[in-house]
């Protein structure tokens, strides 16, 4: 994303409590959507859409660097 952009993008894993408290302070948004929020994020990060194997037919020959630049950056600049 960088290099399409020229923007530095970082990327900070943080706590989920850390997660909750800036969903909270900074976009101050609902208790009960942060923490669902949280609990939707951490079941993605631990597999919830691993289900299917990948087969040839179900994958895409798309890299993520050409969905970006049709999809994403070019767009936002």
């Amino acid at each position: 994303m960088s290099e399409l952009t020229g923007k530095a993008i970082h990327f900070q894993q943080v706590s989920k409590e850390d997660y909750i408290k800036t969903l909270l302070e900074k976009h101050h948004t609902s208790e009960a959507f942060a923490i669902s929020l949280t609990e939707m994020l951490t079941a993605i990060g631990n597999g919830l859409y691993d289900r299917e194997s990948r087969t040839n037919e179900s994958t895409t020959s798309t890299t993520i660097k050409e969905w970006l630049a049709d999809n994403l950056v070019y767009k936002i600049n």
